[in-house]
C-alpha cells in the first residue's frame, strides 16, 4: 500500500507558501475543507508514486489537462497515449522548454533513440505547448481529469513531483527509516472541489496563451533575422 495520509493543516501551509497568490488559494481549500472535500497527501511507499498517477490516467474518460515543468515519465506518457487512442480522452498541457533542452542534453545522451523518438512524438502528437519565457520556467506540477471513474469525479493532482523517474518511481520503507530510492515527493490529490478545479484549469489555459504567443513571438523575430 501506498503511504497516504490526510495532513490538512500541512496542506494549506504548502500552498500559500508556494502559490503567488497565496491567500487566494489558500481561502480557496479551507473552504474546500470546511466542506470535507476529498483531500489526500501521498508519499512514497512500497508502491512508486507513478502507479497513482497511472491509475487516474486509466480512468479518464474525457480530459487530462497539465502544466508540468517536465513531463517524461515513460508509463505516464503511454498510459495518456492509450487514454487517447482507445476512450477518446482529450489530452492538453504546457511544459516548460528548458527542461526540454535539459532532458535532450543529458537523459537522452544516454538513452538517445526509443525514448527521444516516443517524447517526441508525444508532444508533436498532441495538443501541449512549450513554455519558453527568457531567464524564467514554468514550475507547476499541476495535472486536471475532469471525469475520472465510475463517479465521473474531478480530480486535481498537485505537489513536488515532475513526471519522471525521479519525481514518481521512489520506493521507500519507512519503518526501517530508509530514504525513498529516488527524490522524496509528494502528490496532493483533490476530488470533486469545482472551486479548485476550475483555479487550476484557468491558469493551465492561461499559461498555455502565454506560450503560443512567446512561440509566435520567436518565430516572427526569427523571421525578421532572416529576410
Amino acid at each position: 500500500m501506498i503511504a497516504l495520509k490526510t495532513y490538512k493543516i500541512i496542506l494549506l501551509i504548502a500552498l500559500a507558501s508556494t502559490c503567488d497568490a497565496s491567500y487566494r488559494s489558500t481561502l480557496i481549500l479551507h473552504k474546500a475543507l470546511k466542506k470535507k472535500s476529498s483531500v489526500e497527501i501521498l508519499f512514497p511507499g512500497k508502491t512508486p508514486l507513478a502507479h497513482v498517477v497511472c491509475d487516474y490516467i486509466d480512468k479518464e474518460k474525457k480530459s487530462i489537462s497539465f502544466a508540468q515543468y517536465m513531463f517524461s515519465h515513460m508509463s505516464v506518457i503511454e498510459a495518456c497515449k492509450k487514454a487517447k487512442k482507445n476512450r477518446g480522452v482529450v489530452l492538453e498541457g504546457v511544459v516548460d522548454k528548458n527542461a526540454i533542452d535539459s532532458l535532450q542534453s543529458r537523459f537522452l545522451q544516454k538513452e538517445k533513440t526509443k525514448a527521444n523518438d516516443v517524447i517526441r512524438k508525444f508532444f508533436s502528437g498532441n495538443d501541449i505547448c512549450v513554455f519558453g519565457q527568457e531567464r524564467k520556467i514554468l514550475h507547476h506540477k499541476i495535472m486536471l481529469f475532469e471525469k475520472n471513474g465510475k463517479n465521473n469525479d474531478s480530480v486535481v493532482l498537485m505537489g513536488s513531483a515532475n513526471i519522471t523517474k525521479s519525481g514518481l518511481d521512489s520506493v521507500s520503507d519507512r519503518e526501517s527509516l530508509k530514504g525513498s530510492t529516488y527524490n522524496e515527493e509528494h502528490l496532493v490529490v483533490i476530488k470533486n472541489n469545482k472551486e479548485i478545479f476550475c483555479r487550476c484549469m484557468d491558469e493551465v489555459k492561461i499559461l498555455r496563451e502565454i506560450a503560443t504567443k512567446l512561440e509566435k513571438n520567436r518565430e516572427k523575430s526569427s523571421a525578421k533575422k532572416n529576410s
